[in-house]
C-alpha cells in the first residue's frame, strides 16, 4: 500500500473519528474511496488494492477534477450527498 495513499485514509479516518466518535463500515469505505481518488489525482496511478475497484470509474480527468474539489469542499462523500440530497 503507497505511504501517500495511507496517510490520505488515515487521516480522513481520524476527521471523522472525531466528528461522529465510531467509524462505521460506511465511513471507512468512503475515506479508501476518498484517498484512492486523491492519490490518482495526484499520481495518474491507481492504487493497487482490493477496495480500488470500488472507486467510480472516471476517465474523463475534467470529471475527475469536478469529483476532487468536491471532496476537497465537503470532506466525504457523505456530506456531499447529504447537501446534494437536501437539493434534489
Amino acid at each position: 500500500m503507497p505511504k501517500a495513499y495511507e496517510s490520505i485514509r488515515d487521516e480522513c479516518l481520524s476527521r471523522k473519528r472525531k466528528h461522529k466518535g465510531k467509524l462505521s463500515d460506511n465511513d471507512i469505505q468512503n475515506c479508501k474511496k476518498m484517498a484512492a481518488i486523491t492519490y490518482y489525482k495526484k499520481t495518474g496511478k491507481p492504487v493497487k488494492h482490493a477496495d480500488a475497484k470500488l472507486l467510480p470509474c472516471i476517465s474523463d480527468p475534467i470529471e475527475l477534477d469536478i469529483l476532487d474539489e468536491q471532496l476537497q469542499a465537503f470532506g466525504s462523500l457523505d456530506y456531499y450527498d447529504e447537501w446534494n440530497g437536501r437539493l434534489g
